[in-house]
């Protein structure tokens, strides 16, 4: 039988592995992001991260792994990947303006360079996520009127977005 400390060995070098590969996927969107700027080119391009959702959910699913989880840890390589090719952040926030999503917005975002983008409803912060036209939403889940805001809870439950902060 293999020992705790033998077991975590190979885990350290899996991490290193992983973190190993990450570094040459970003150096190699840097380049990308080179030419994109040379083709007047978005950065983002949702079409393209779904293709490589979609490919690796398959990889996943065949592996025997959630292809949720894989998701959701590609999700945050792209939007990784983004910020290396000189992306901004953008968030949309349910407006508004001067709401307490808006503060928690610019809260959260306050050392980073990001574009936040109000929206209507809270179907529309997902939607705007789901579609790739922010990488974050921020919505209300509680609040002093209300108590729970059960569409904000609905929407997490129906949608791919996840939860941060």
């Amino acid at each position: 039988m293999i020992g705790l400390d033998e077991l975590r060995k190979r885990i350290d070098k899996l991490d290193d592995n992983i973190l190993e590969a990450l570094t040459s996927r970003i150096e190699i969107v840097k380049e990308i992001g080179l030419a994109k700027r040379r083709l007047k080119m978005s950065v983002h391009d949702p079409k393209r991260e779904t293709k490589i959702a979609n490919r690796v959910k398959r990889m996943a699913e065949a592996a025997g792994v959630d292809p949720i989880e894989i998701s959701h840890i590609y999700q945050h390589i792209f939007s990784l990947c983004r910020k290396a090719q000189g992306d901004e952040y953008r968030a949309a926030y349910l407006g508004p303006r001067g709401t307490f999503c808006e503060q928690a917005a610019r809260a959260y975002f306050e050392a980073k360079p990001a574009t936040l983008v109000e929206k209507d409803s809270i179907k529309e912060v997902f939607r705007s996520v789901s579609a790739g036209e922010t990488g974050y939403g921020i919505v209300p889940v509680e609040n002093s009127i209300e108590g729970s805001v059960n569409i904000a809870l609905d929407m997490l439950l129906e949608s791919d977005c996840m939860v941060f902060g």
